[in-house]
């Protein structure tokens, strides 16, 4: 895919991911993310009128900025692709660092290093899923959890979180989901597996995964919308 056919948001996915190398625990001033999607593509982030001398920070914040005024709930960071830290600090996600990996294949040739990064990154974002008492539970008994306090546990939330910590956790899990999913199919296989061989997580445990998620949004959506009235009381 040429950068000539990808809009602004992709260049600075691309940006962002040559920022962190790849790693979604290392962190970027805005700053950064500004100059390295400037170097490269002056002309997309330039400053008009000095396009290859100055770049442009208000281009900037209108992508990337959950106010953005002209962007809105399009922006990279409302999206789930970049998580804002405290001041304007920010680091890609899983969904982040996929969608950039999935751009990173000129002449459909896959950038290897990249894509092993993603691999291990959902590796590490699935196995907490798998591995929770609360999934466990369901897959037993599906009638379980009854109470919301255990998928609260689950999500990471109680009573007294805020409405944006509530959207993020729960939304966090479905994109985690939704891009290892979208993985499998861009790589043709049916499962992840460690460097020994050992099957991590498959495209059947993502199927339970969404199914569990689904559940526990549907049946708590009343507990969800109290929290999160004009969010994801809605799903």
């Amino acid at each position: 895919m040429s950068s000539q056919r990808l809009n602004l948001r992709e260049k600075l996915l691309l940006a962002a991911l040559a920022c962190c190398n790849g790693e979604t625990g290392k962190s970027f001033t805005g700053e950064d993310l500004l100059v390295e999607a400037w170097k490269q593509d002056p002309r997309a982030w330039g400053l008009r009128g000095y396009e290859l001398e100055h770049p442009d920070l208000e281009k900037l914040r209108k992508e990337i900025d959950s106010r953005g005024k002209s962007t809105g709930s399009q922006s990279l960071v409302n999206n789930g692709f970049l998580a804002k830290q405290e001041g304007r600090i920010y680091r890609l996600t899983t969904k982040g660092l996929a969608a950039a990996a999935r751009l990173r294949q000129p002449g459909n040739v896959i950038d290897l290093t990249v894509q092993t990064k993603v691999g291990r990154q959902l590796q590490s974002s699935i196995k907490p899923i798998l591995d929770s008492p609360v999934f466990t539970s369901w897959i037993k008994n599906s009638e379980q959890p009854k109470l919301f306090r255990d998928a609260g546990y689950f999500w990471g939330i109680g009573p007294g979180s805020p409405a944006l910590t509530v959207r993020k956790r729960v939304t966090e899990i479905d994109d985690v989901l939704q891009a290892a999913s979208q993985f499998l199919k861009d790589h043709g296989v049916e499962a992840i597996a460690d460097a020994r061989g050992k099957v991590l997580f498959d495209r059947n445990d993502l199927e339970r995964c969404r199914q569990f998620q689904q559940a526990l949004k549907s049946r708590f959506a009343k507990e969800l919308a109290t929290l999160d009235p004009k969010g994801l009381g809605s799903i």
